[in-house]
């Protein structure tokens, strides 16, 4: 299963990414000092734009191409089957959205989390509502860039394979090798 192996390579690859910045927001969270926020926006927002790129890139789905045929024969349920139908539907969902709008919301991500560890102990709500209207702005586009189908030539795939339950399925079973693109997270 050479194409399937390719596929793997890179999907670690794009988990390293991902993995990478968890670590940057952790300690955002935890050690930054709270003058750090922009510059760490901007590595966060590198980080997952690169994520992004590898994951949506053509090799991708060329690769997915390939490593389907290598699968078909396997049963529904194999790991390497799922892993293949699971990022299919992850990819398509992704390719939708442009790598400019997956780092403009992390850059926005860390800023936003800046101002509420500002506000929250000083129960100004009010500070954070430009932001959070900004978060909402951005949900709004990604929401709407799901529905197009031009990027990917189909429709978004629905359930009827038990699309949905596998996403939820390999997220929990491996640990979050596709937490940037999860359906929950993409949908939320």
């Amino acid at each position: 299963m050479k194409a399937y192996d390719a596929l793997n390579v890179r999907l670690l690859e794009v988990d390293d990414l991902n993995r990478a910045t968890a670590v940057l927001q952790w300690d955002q969270a935890t050690y930054m000092p709270p003058g750090g926020a922009p510059a760490r926006g901007r590595q966060t927002a590198t980080l997952s734009r690169l994520a992004h790129e590898q994951f949506t890139a053509a090799e991708t789905g060329r690769l997915l191409d390939a490593a389907s045929k290598e699968t078909e024969s396997l049963p529904f349920d194999s790991d390497e089957a799922s892993l293949v139908r699971v990022t299919r539907r992850n990819w398509e969902l992704a390719v939708r959205r442009p790598s400019s709008l997956v780092a403009e919301f992390q850059a926005h991500e860390a800023e936003s989390y800046q101002a509420w560890t500002v506000a929250r102990p000083a129960n100004d709500f009010a500070g954070v509502r430009p932001l959070l209207e900004k978060t909402r702005a951005v949900n709004r586009v990604e929401r709407s860039l799901l529905r197009v189908d031009a990027d990917v030539g189909r429709p978004v795939p629905d359930d009827r394979n038990g699309v949905l339950q596998d996403v939820h399925w390999f997220a929990g079973r491996i640990g979050g090798v596709f937490q940037g693109y999860t359906l929950g997270n993409i949908l939320s």
